[in-house]
């Protein structure tokens, strides 16, 4: 069992974008560091693994995301869309919408936002590579 101090904050089922053109909100947990501990302006969005296809968010994190925040990091645990209701490149449009709304939100937070970490589940290798790869162009249209 990983150790970890003071109990951190859990916000659940915190929506951080809607898509347009459904109107569909899509989800995350965030765990911050508690009130005692210094933020380490650190962020790690985690996505889940699935197959594309099943699970969700929080299953059998809570251990890892505790010890986390009791380093000071926050995680924003993405409940991003799955097929069929999807395809792959929606599902990494999902992930470049949470880092945009973690660099958004990065002062309320203490986040640094040069210090996000995106990783996860075997899902995540895909979603992060092609997310990564057009990070950039991706963020000049959300202006």
């Amino acid at each position: 069992m990983l150790p970890w101090g003071a109990e951190p904050r859990l916000t659940k089922d915190l929506p951080f974008a809607t898509i347009t053109e459904s109107g569909r909100k899509i989800y995350c947990d965030l765990w911050r560091p508690s009130e005692t501990i210094k933020p380490s302006g650190l962020a790690f969005i985690f996505l889940h693994g699935s197959a594309f296809y099943f699970l969700d968010e929080d299953l059998g994190t809570r251990p890892l995301f505790r010890h986390l925040a009791s380093q000071g990091h926050l995680i924003m645990d993405v409940a991003y869309r799955l097929a069929p209701e999807t395809d792959i490149m929606s599902m990494v449009h999902d992930v470049k919408r949470a880092i945009h709304w973690i660099k958004s939100n990065a002062a309320q937070y203490q986040i640094n936002p040069d210090r996000i970490v995106v990783g996860g589940g075997f899902d995540a290798v895909s979603s992060t590579h092609s997310t990564i790869y057009d990070m950039e162009r991706f963020l000049s249209l959300m202006v």
